[in-house]
């Protein structure tokens, strides 16, 4: 195997990097003048009586990021870093209080222009990881254009400090209001916690990760010394859309202090890596078996191809910390393909330190029973079974043919066990994608894969064994507890108290949300706090159409858990219990009661006051006749008689009789008085 030490290549390759900037150093006199190192650039002319006769100037540009090392200066394309070394090759920092004039010359000043001039003073950091903190002592020295007696146009600066130091010109109005859209009083707030606290993380790896978020700008560090409280920190900061122009500004952590339950997860990831060699050495998380073909169906990029290690996400104990790998180095031989470099970490778009590097090894093999048969026809068989399986799919969809013998391969196999991994390899054909593996007979690893994702600081976790979920996938929740939807949710639930969180996955390599399973389910496990311990749980979804839809819970220790198929707004809540039955109120008379009902027994109701239909309002008078009920049809007849009816005939009748008595009394009344 071409085994490669990694480190060790990329030391050598940096330390042949510096002697070969270092071989172009200028050795002069104590006035000269330097031609120009780069197209572009500038041109230096020193002078001084208090210069040592034999003088030289270190100029390099900034290639990626800024550090220093055995004299070798890098900075970014247009702010370069100058220092003056005697013939030892020793640094100049003072003239014994004699000032120098150093002239710079470049294509394109303005007469009256002037520059800010920014030194740099200890340095910082350990090994090869050497920076220079700018001296704030010195901050609001300037440099100006001005015409010399040649007529040409030179940066003058006069100083008795001959420390490194760069020149950052003015911005433009372009370039402040720009400044002014990302920073506050100019200063840049970088979405990360200091990391202070971890040395052996390089700064430098935050601005790489946010450098490649697609901001519209790029910050490259210029360097300040964190670690006391009084210093600041400083980074070029260039836009995409104003070319030409890179400026120093100030910049700052977000978080002065990491969240004690980030911290403690960052310790112990750290911890543990150590435990295998890190940081002394990289981590190598391993990408094999069911999350190698994972990996496959999802379609990802081979620069994605660590998140979907199921070793990282051990490490990271399935917490929903995105990593972000900056490779530096690699190997890509047949079936041993590597690939490392600084790591940090996101949490909620906010950047974390992790004390160690990283990077993956990728491992092209399916593990089958140990018990399998070693033949290609029974190693095929078993692999295409467990491919199957985890998928979900038919066997017939899995494509597994014999590519050729392992010994034809120019490769090395000692990360493979070559007693168990089978003779051949083979071309597996999944969604169209066609790779290389190999097979080997091992029952301890021919395991399931189970897909797990938990929230670092709500400790809300998912699983699922469906194997249709990229395998980087991870929670993310928010807590509800105010707002338009949760008011809405509260009210259709009729609840007074309750947890409510807003679940969702999100794939970082395909930058896609989960919104559910076609098959299979996601088993969601939710903190119980202290004011639903004890109580019978529920959990409520509210759906499109404002229906309540009831989850059962299990409790398992301090954990609600209820399944699903899909993520929205979930509410944990005491499931309120169902209220007796009452008893059904009295019905109204049927209106087809026979007229002949007795009416009731005098004394006990006022006969002439019809009792009101329940629920419907009585207006006080006794006569009022009751409204219809709305739900009654306007155009339906009813001859039967009512009881209201019954009673008013009655009083008709009774009525009619009474008069017809009197007619007849007055009219015999009237007749005895004519015979009288």
């Amino acid at each position: 195997m071409r085994k490669i030490k990694l480190l060790s290549i990329i030391l050598s390759i940096f330390v042949a990097v510096i002697l070969m900037l270092a071989s172009n150093a200028f050795a002069g006199t104590g006035t000269g003048e330097l031609g120009d190192a780069y197209a572009g650039g500038y041109k230096l002319t020193i002078t001084s009586e208090g210069l040592p006769e034999s003088v030289r100037v270190d100029i390099n540009p900034h290639q990626g990021f800024a550090y220093v090392n055995d004299g070798l200066e890098i900075y970014s394309d247009f702010l370069y870093g100058y220092q003056l070394k005697d013939d030892g090759g020793n640094d100049i920092n003072t003239l014994n209080g004699e000032p120098a004039t150093i002239l710079i010359s470049k294509g394109g000043l303005v007469e009256g222009t002037t520059y800010d001039v920014y030194y740099f003073d200890e340095q910082v950091g350990d090994d090869w990881w050497i920076t220079y903190s700018i001296d704030e002592s010195l901050n609001g020295t300037q440099a100006e254009v001005v015409e010399k007696e040649d007529g040409k146009l030179y940066i003058q600066l006069t100083t008795t400090s001959l420390k490194k130091f760069a020149l950052n010109q003015h911005m433009s109005s372009t370039y402040e209001t720009a400044l002014e859209e990302i920073t506050k009083d100019g200063v840049y707030e970088l979405n990360a916690a200091d990391p202070t606290d971890y040395e052996y993380f390089p700064a430098f790896a935050y601005f790489t990760a946010v450098n490649n978020m697609g901001l519209g700008y790029s910050l490259e560090p210029i360097y300040g010394n964190s670690t006391s409280a009084t210093s600041k920190s400083y980074a070029a900061l260039s836009f995409d859309d104003i070319p030409n122009e890179k400026h120093i500004v100030e910049y700052q952590y977000k978080y002065d202090e990491i969240d004690s339950k980030i911290k403690a997860l960052i310790d112990e990831i750290t911890e543990a890596c150590k435990d295998e060699g890190a940081p002394s050495l990289m981590k190598w998380f391993t990408v094999e078996d069911l999350s190698y073909i994972n990996y496959l169906n999802s379609y990802a990029s081979e620069e994605t191809l660590v998140y979907y290690s199921s070793e990282l996400k051990d490490t990271f104990k399935d917490s929903n910390f995105i990593p972000y790998f900056d490779y530096q180095m690699g190997d890509a031989a047949p079936f041993n393909l590597q690939c490392g470099g600084f790591i940090t970490v996101f949490y909620n778009g906010d950047l974390y330190p992790l004390g160690f590097d990283g990077g993956y090894t990728l491992k092209q093999v399916i593990y089958v029973p140990s018990d399998t048969e070693n033949s290609d026809a029974a190693l095929i068989a078993a692999a295409k079974e467990r491919i199957a399986n985890y998928l979900g799919i038919d066997e017939s969809e899995v494509i597994l043919t014999v590519a050729g013998t392992r010994e034809s391969l120019d490769t090395n196999w000692d990360n493979y066990d070559e007693a168990n991994i089978s003779d051949n390899y083979y071309n597996l054909e999944i969604n169209g994608q066609i790779v290389d593996i190999v097979i080997e007979r091992n029952s301890d690893k021919a395991t399931e894969l189970e897909f797990k994702t938990r929230d670092i600081l709500t400790e809300v976790e998912i699983n699922s064994k469906s194997g249709s979920i990229p395998f980087d996938t991870a929670i993310e929740v928010s807590k509800l507890a105010s707002g338009t939807e949760y008011d809405k949710i509260m009210r259709i639930l009729e609840l007074t108290e309750s947890e409510m969180f807003n679940l969702d996955l999100h794939s970082n390599s395909l930058d896609v949300y989960i919104a559910g399973l076609e098959t299979g389910a996601f088993e969601v496990k939710i903190p119980i706090s202290d004011a639903f311990k004890g109580k019978d749980l529920v959990v409520y979804y509210v759906d499109e159409d404002n229906n309540k839809v009831e989850h059962p819970v299990t409790v398992e220790g301090d954990y609600a858990i209820f399944t699903t198929d899909h993520f929205s707004i979930y509410t944990l809540a005491e499931k309120v219990a169902a209220l007796p039955e009452q008893e059904a109120e009295p019905s109204p008379t049927p209106e087809t009661e026979d007229p002949s009902t007795p009416a009731p027994t005098p004394g006990t109701e006022e006969p002439n006051t019809p009792s009101p239909t329940p629920g419907t309002p009585s207006t006080g008078e006794p006569n009022t006749p009751v409204p219809t009920p709305a739900t009654e049809e306007p155009d339906a007849k009813d001859t039967s008689p009512k009881t209201g009816d019954i009673n008013i005939l009655l009083i008709v009748i009774t009525s009619t009789l009474a008069i017809i008595g009197i007619v007849a009394v007055a009219k015999i009344r009237n007749k005895t008085d004519k015979e009288i």
